[in-house]
């Protein structure tokens, strides 16, 4: 769903969407990698001469399989989106070209030909929230059956390395000294 920024009054724009929303859920779906199982939130859009302030509210729970063991999980992101928008003024990118950012670039999103995909923020959005790695111990993520050990892929402790044991015997040990 584009929004055209001209068309944005000084009060703002607001939307609501939920799980049943199309656009939304498929943006979601997209920035989750996997299937959706519940959204809603909220997007407003405030006008400063030609940035766009968006922010508003999401929650969306999406499954996922988790990086450690494998198992079935439901993730949920939820919180607070504040993300600001500026036209892309230095022109368009070639297909397969890339362009210098400057610093003041860095925090912000450009939108182009004077409009602002809302499912390209909502997607901005939770890919931003999502955790490097998804397992079955992160507060915001639930497992479908028995969480995972945490120590699942650590390597068994073991002793020192049997062939050191030569040099073991040339260590005075510590009572012999005194």
């Amino acid at each position: 769903m584009k929004v055209t920024a001209q068309e944005i009054s000084e009060r703002g724009f607001s939307i609501s969407f939920e799980i049943a929303t199309p656009w939304a859920r498929s943006a979601a779906a997209t920035a989750m990698e996997g299937a959706v199982s519940a959204l809603r939130g909220e997007i407003n859009i405030r006008r400063y001469q030609s940035d766009l302030a968006v922010t508003g509210e999401v929650m969306v729970a999406a499954s996922r399989t988790c990086d450690r063991c494998g198992g079935d999980v439901t993730l949920t992101i939820d919180g607070p989106l504040e993300l600001t928008y500026v036209p892309n003024l230095r022109g368009e990118i070639s297909p397969g070209g890339t362009r210098e950012l400057v610093s003041s670039e860095l925090d912000l999103g450009l939108y182009k030909e004077g409009s602002l995909d809302l499912s390209l923020v909502l997607q901005e959005h939770l890919a931003l929230q999502l955790p490097w790695r998804v397992t079955c111990d992160l507060p915001n993520v639930s497992p479908s059956g028995e969480a995972c050990d945490p120590n699942l892929l650590k390597p068994p402790e073991r002793g020192p390395d049997p062939r050191w044991a030569a040099l073991a015997a040339l260590v005075p040990d510590a009572s012999e000294e005194n």
